[in-house]
């Protein structure tokens, strides 16, 4: 009997979330004319680019001494491809519709955010990974 009361307390409380979170038609209005896109400054992409490249291009150098090795960065390299491949496809998917921003500032899913600040986020773990494969070079060039 008790289960059965705290079940449908909880139904009746989700219930009433739900309706409450239905927006009003003017909000609805509001969304509707919303665009979805990346909306990221176009300075960003060659940045990553040239990270991830860099990353695979000394470990190539670096590791890449048969034929195993060769074949796990091709694989990798394959999958970096296909990850910023299916990016960028789904960016031009209705692109001619969206207006293309000019300002410096880009919306993200918390909010607005500056264009250092989005470097900053954005590029932090391409830029890092370079530099691990870097490292990781100087250190193979050390030893060997």
């Amino acid at each position: 009997m008790l289960v059965d009361l705290v079940a449908d307390t909880s139904e009746l409380a989700c219930a009433r979330y739900l309706v409450a979170e239905v927006p009003s038609a003017s909000e609805q209005a509001e969304l509707r004319g919303e665009a979805v896109s990346f909306a990221m400054p176009r300075g960003i992409w060659p940045i990553m680019f040239a990270s991830y490249a860099i990353f695979y291009a000394v470990m190539a150098l670096a590791a890449g001494r048969d034929g195993t090795t060769l074949m796990m960065l091709v694989i990798s390299a394959g999958y970096t491809v296909i990850y910023f491949g299916t990016a960028a496809l789904l960016d031009r998917v209705n692109s001619a519709g969206r207006p293309r921003r000019t300002a410096r500032d880009f919306d993200t899913c918390t909010g607005r955010m500056s264009y250092r600040a989005g470097f900053a986020q954005i590029l932090a773990v391409p830029i890092l990974v370079a530099i691990f494969g870097v490292c990781i070079a100087i250190m193979w060039a050390v030893v060997n």
